[in-house]
């Protein structure tokens, strides 16, 4: 079984509080069936729960969240102990060195999906004047760590193509002029 850690904006998508692209939110659609279907874990931070309940969002989306958070054994919410904290430190540390910062709760979220195994994180930040989440991805400060939008999965299906026998031998005879 799978993965995915989702940042706070995937789950406020989810909960109806923000815009997002139809794709995008076919693929909070998709990850949400994998849930439920016992294809992979989702996981999010503690820090999700102060960001989603600091009072921008209606009682009804917070509770909402709450709910999902109690009555599915596939989503789990990760506390901040000493070792997350070291590894958010660590990853600061990298980047500070590189002249840039990640604020402490985006630091946070990377090192919470890092140490809780997650194939992969789930964001729409993409940051606007300061570096956004998506702009870590796949980096050795974030570990590798891949850092993508929600996507939806391809469906793939086999098409076999019939030629007809003049386009063939078209292309056999154009293939043979020097």
């Amino acid at each position: 079984m799978g993965i995915i850690y989702w940042d706070t904006c995937v789950w406020i998508s989810l909960l109806g509080n923000s815009k997002c692209q139809a794709f995008e939110q076919a693929g909070i659609d998709d990850v949400i069936r994998m849930v439920d279907d016992n294809e992979v874990t989702l996981i999010t931070s503690v820090i999700t729960r102060v960001e989603i309940l600091k009072g921008k969002l209606t009682d009804d989306i917070a509770d909402k969240y709450l709910d999902t958070l109690e009555n599915n054994p596939n989503i789990e919410e990760i506390e901040v102990h000493r070792y997350i904290a070291q590894k958010a430190h660590e990853i600061r540390s990298y980047y500070r060195k590189q002249g840039s910062n990640i604020s402490t709760p985006d630091v946070l979220h990377i090192a919470t999906a890092i140490t809780g195994m997650a194939d992969e994180m789930h964001t729409f930040d993409g940051g606007g004047k300061k570096r956004g989440l998506l702009d870590y991805n796949g980096e050795e400060g974030v570990g590798n760590l891949l850092i993508t939008k929600p996507k939806a999965m391809q469906s793939s299906f086999a098409c076999d193509i019939i030629k007809p026998k003049e386009v063939i031998t078209k292309k056999t005879k154009r293939s043979k002029t020097p």
